[in-house]
C-alpha cells in the first residue's frame, strides 16, 4: 500500500470532516461483493487496476474471484467497482487500491485513507507512532487504529492545541500534548474524566503572590457623661488618632487576572488613640438653665463661621430690629410645613419674609435665643404688640418667657 505525503490544509480542503467509520465501509463493501452470481457463459469481462488493464473471457459470476483468476491480488482494504459489471452480459470491473495518505498537522500525524488518489470520503486514520513508511505487518494495526483515534482540543496559555488520542482521560491527553499542569491549575473537565471526540479541554494557570499593604486603623471613642454639665456641652477631653497596621495579602491570579484576595497575616505596626470626650447630660427644660450663661435657647446649629462679637452681636449682619418677642410650643407642624423645634420662629411673613436666617437676644442680654430662622406665623401677628413668636421646649419656659423685648439681627 503506496504512502502519499500531503500537508493538513489540502486534505482538510478536500475531505471536509473526516468520518473515522470508513474502514468498516470498506470491509462492507468488500463484503458485500462476495454473493453468488448466476453462472453466465463466456462473458467478457474487462479488469481496470490504475494504468494497467485486462480482459478475460469467464463463465465465473462472482467479481472477487474472476480478479483472482486474473491474477490481481487485493489488499484487506482494496474494494471493487461494480457498477458497470452484471453476471449477465460481464462488463467492467475497477480495482480500487485503498491508499494511506500522511498528514503532519502541527506535530500531530495522521493518516487519510483513500482510494485511486481521489480523497472523496477519505476517513481519518490518527496513528501514534508511524514512521513515513508503514509496512504490511503494521497496516491492520494502523487501520484498527482508525477505527478508535479522534481528535481533542486543548485551550490553555491563550493557544487552542489538537490532540490525536485513542481513548484515556484528560490526564492522559494534556501528557500526550506535552502540557505541565501546575498544583492549583484548573482543569475542565477534570482531570480524571474520560475524553471522546468532542471533549474540549481547557486549562486556567492559577498563580498566587504575596502583597502587602500599610492600613489605617480607626481610633475607638469614648464619651463620659457629667450630670452638672449641661446637655448641649460637649468637651473632647482626649483627642483621638487613628493608628496603622501592616497587612500581608495573598492574591490569586487566574490566566493573569486578580480573581481573589486573602489576608494572611496582619500586624499593628501604631497604636489607635482612643478619643474620651465628657458630655453633659443636665436637662434644659427651665428657663434658668439659659440665665445669664450666654446657652443659645435654639437648638439649630449655626452655619460655620459665624461668630459673635464681644458684645453678643453676631459680627456681620444685613440690620438688626428692636421689637417683642412671645413664645410658644405644642405645634405640631409649622405654617412652611416643617416640625417645630426650638430655634424656628414664627414671624409676620410680610414684614420677615419665610426661611429668613436671624440671630435673636434679649434686649437685657440675659438670654441668647441664638441661631433661628423664620418659618411658622400665628396670631400674634393681629395683636400689634409683638414682632416675633419664639418656639421653646416647654410651657413653664414659655410662661417664663413673656413678652419681652428682643434684638432681632437680620444675616
Amino acid at each position: 500500500m503506496p504512502i502519499k505525503t500531503l500537508s493538513g490544509d489540502l486534505v482538510r480542503a478536500k475531505i471536509g470532516i473526516r468520518l473515522l467509520s470508513a474502514l468498516t465501509a470498506v470491509i462492507i463493501v468488500v463484503s458485500s461483493g462476495m454473493v453468488v452470481y448466476a453462472q453466465p457463459a463466456g462473458n467478457k469481462v474487462k479488469i481496470i487496476d490504475g494504468l494497467k488493464s485486462t480482459t478475460v473471457t469467464t463463465d465465473i459470476a462472482d467479481p472477487a474471484k474472476i480478479v483472482q483468476e486474473a491474477g490481481y491480488v487485493l489488499d484487506v482494504n482494496d474494494k471493487l467497482d461494480t457498477d458497470k459489471f452484471s453476471e449477465k452480459d460481464g462488463g467492467t470491473i475497477i480495482i480500487r487500491r485503498a491508499r494511506l495518505i500522511r498528514i503532519d498537522e502541527n506535530g500531530i500525524i495522521s493518516y487519510i485513507l483513500g482510494y485511486d488518489d481521489s480523497l472523496d470520503s477519505a476517513s481519518s486514520v490518527s496513528a501514534e507512532q508511524i514512521e513515513n513508511e508503514v509496512t504490511s505487518q503494521t497496516k491492520k494495526s494502523i487501520l484498527s487504529f482508525a477505527n478508535r483515534a479522534f481528535t481533542v482540543s486543548v485551550n490553555t496559555d491563550g493557544k487552542t492545541r489538537k490532540v490525536a488520542v485513542s481513548a484515556g482521560t484528560v490526564k492522559d491527553a494534556l501528557k500526550k500534548a506535552g502540557i505541565r499542569l501546575g498544583k492549583d491549575d484548573i482543569v475542565t473537565p477534570s482531570a480524571d474524566s474520560a475524553v471522546t471526540g468532542n471533549t474540549r479541554i481547557s486549562v486556567k494557570r492559577v498563580s498566587y503572590k504575596l502583597r502587602t499593604e500599610t492600613e489605617t486603623v480607626p481610633f475607638d471613642s469614648t464619651v463620659i457623661a457629667d450630670p452638672s454639665v449641661s446637655s448641649r456641652e460637649v468637651e473632647v477631653i482626649t483627642k483621638g488618632e487613628n493608628g496603622k497596621k501592616r497587612v500581608i495579602y495573598i492574591d490569586k491570579y487566574v490566566n493573569g487576572e486578580l480573581t481573589d484576595s486573602s489576608v494572611k497575616s496582619e500586624k499593628i505596626i501604631q497604636k489607635p488613640v482612643t478619643q474620651v470626650t465628657k458630655s453633659g447630660t443636665k436637662s434644659l427644660n427651665a428657663l434658668a438653665d439659659f440665665d445669664s450663661n450666654g446657652l443659645p435657647i435654639s437648638e439649630i446649629k449655626a452655619p460655620e463661621g459665624f461668630k459673635v462679637d464681644a458684645n453678643g452681636a453676631p459680627a456681620e449682619y444685613q440690620y438688626c430690629i428692636e421689637g417683642k418677642a412671645t413664645a410658644y410650643t405644642g405645634d405640631p407642624i409649622t405654617a412652611i410645613g416643617t416640625v417645630p423645634k426650638p430655634g424656628i420662629i414664627a414671624v409676620n411673613p410680610k414684614q420677615i419674609p419665610y426661611g429668613t436666617e436671624c440671630y435673636v437676644v434679649s434686649a437685657d442680654g440675659r438670654y441668647v435665643y441664638g441661631y433661628c430662622r423664620a418659618e411658622d406665623t400665628g396670631g400674634f401677628v393681629k395683636m400689634g404688640n409683638t414682632t416675633i413668636d419664639l418656639f421653646m421646649n416647654t410651657e413653664s419656659m414659655c410662661d417664663e418667657w413673656g413678652n419681652r423685648p428682643v434684638k432681632i439681627y437680620i444675616l
